[in-house]
């Protein structure tokens, strides 16, 4: 990001200053300086923050300024594009779509005899898979054969419950609706998981690395990291069908343009949005993966390696909801991680986790603005 903003300044134009923050510190900063009259022109954070800042009337609708530039959404990937819309209007242009597929260290398979060419594709064939790849000493793991992420393996869970059938909010995004068989189905899976092939790691990343995570589920952001310090011996394939059908848990990048009085300002920084979005294939050197359709199915975007699988997933894909107070909900206290932590650790069943977990997080959602 820093070297697309360089490359921009190098064009003559608006001369823009970056400054990247952890999420928690930038909405804060967002805030505080609409409050205080001088909001930052620009800023590129995920669709499910949107909600919370368009019921503020904090954010410009995005065409008003870039239709006239000549930006047109159908070169957009369809998926990113509605998740950054509301009420019919879009507050956000997407930068980049990222999805969850499953990681994997080619070495440790081809040394329990599996042919990472050929990876799973459907829920059984997982398992098989993931109980080849686990090595236990004195009953312990100490290879996890897949580490969905411990306490909090959601990006797991979002997969299998919308795969199994269930959801965790309505499609408008109003209401918690988490509490089914489906879900409390899919949620038994992702726990018998801890039981038997996975050592429940804190830092998947890292023991990725180390060899002593065989498969982790992850995004496109590891290639770097990855290339440079594995150099070979992993791979990625396809989210498997782990119910009735393949769903890939995704997100996304997207620039957002918060209210101000000075239009020329708006009207620059709207040209800043543009060079960045047509110039993403330098995005792409992050491992993210763009979201306008020429940049996907241009030559220099293929040739790229890893980026195949990510892009076959995105048929697939189901974006997290965007929901009212999603900060809040995603807390470590929230209302959302604070009981599905209580699931997976087995402080509560899963039925009364889940009616716990709708109920408050309900409460939330119906708060007045």
């Amino acid at each position: 990001m820093r070297d697309m903003v360089g490359d921009h300044n190098k064009t003559g134009g608006d001369q823009v200053n970056i400054e990247i923050m952890p999420w928690v510190d930038m909405l804060a900063k967002m805030v505080a300086t609409m409050a205080a009259g001088s909001p930052l022109d620009v800023v590129l954070f995920h669709p499910v923050r949107l909600k919370q800042f368009v019921e503020q009337d904090a954010l410009f609708p995005m065409m008003d300024y870039l239709a006239p530039l000549g930006v047109k959404l159908d070169d957009y990937l369809p998926e990113p594009v509605k998740w950054c819309t509301i009420a019919g209007k879009l507050y956000a242009l997407p930068m980049d779509q990222h999805q969850w597929n499953i990681w994997l260290r080619t070495d440790i398979a081809e040394k329990a005899g599996l042919d990472p060419k050929n990876p799973p594709t459907n829920r059984t064939e997982f398992m098989q898979w993931a109980t080849k790849l686990t090595t236990k000493e004195g009953g312990n793991i100490t290879v996890g054969g897949f580490e969905p992420g411990y306490p909090y393996p959601w990006s797991l869970t979002w997969s299998a419950i919308h795969s199994n059938g269930g959801a965790v909010y309505n499609e408008d995004w109003t209401k918690c609706i988490i509490n089914s068989p489906e879900a409390a189905e899919a949620i038994e899976w992702v726990i018998s998981l801890y039981d038997n092939v996975s050592a429940k790691s804190t830092n998947v990343a890292d023991n990725f690395v180390k060899g002593v995570t065989a498969q982790q589920i992850s995004g496109p952001w590891n290639i770097p990291g990855l290339t440079n310090s594995l150099g070979k011996g992993f791979d990625v394939y396809l989210m498997p069908t782990l119910f009735k059908k393949r769903v890939v848990t995704a997100s996304a990048h997207s620039w957002a343009l918060p209210r101000q009085r000075d239009q020329s300002r708006v009207e620059a920084t709207a040209k800043f949005i543009k060079w960045m979005s047509d110039n993403s294939l330098g995005w792409a050197a992050s491992g993210q993966i763009p979201v306008k359709k020429s940049i996907i199915e241009s030559d220099a975007f293929k040739k790229l390696p890893y980026r195949k699988v990510f892009v076959d997933s995105i048929p697939h894909t189901f974006m997290w909801s965007n929901v009212r107070f999603y900060s809040e909900l995603v807390s470590p206290t929230g209302a959302e991680r604070k009981n599905f932590e209580m699931i997976i650790t087995k402080q509560v069943s899963i039925k009364e986790g889940l009616e716990r977990m709708q109920r408050e997080i309900n409460e939330v959602l119906n708060r007045p603005k």
